[in-house]
């Protein structure tokens, strides 16, 4: 997929030049787009396993950043004709349909 979101300090930090020499990430926008695409090819071939079009992704409505970044990768997904459902919901539903398997993505965010 299309990679974005930030990149963590301290010791467990990329280097700055290290995004550019993945095939996911760096300045080539339309590169990284048609690469995402290429890599949902097969997935479209498989028909009735996963309906790209009705994607439901949970966020944390009560943690920070958990539904924004949440809309960015919907517009992100988007730009690859995957279209995602936001379903803001508090963290402790989130964290329930997360152990009984109920979801197909989460964006759980974390807390400060």
């Amino acid at each position: 997929m299309v990679g974005t979101g930030n990149y963590p300090l301290g010791p467990w930090a990329w280097p700055k030049e290290m995004p550019e020499t993945t095939d996911r990430y760096g300045p080539d926008i339309a590169k990284r787009i048609a690469h995402a695409k290429e890599l949902l090819t097969p997935t479209k071939k498989e028909k009735g396993k996963i309906d790209w079009s009705k994607l439901k992704a949970q966020c944390a409505s009560n943690v920070k950043f958990s539904c924004e970044n949440g809309q960015v990768m919907q517009q992100l997904l988007k730009k690859i004709n995957v279209n995602v459902e936001l379903e803001p919901m508090l963290l402790s539903q989130l964290r329930a349909n997360e152990v009984s398997g109920k979801y197909n993505m989460s964006l759980p965010g974390r807390r400060r």
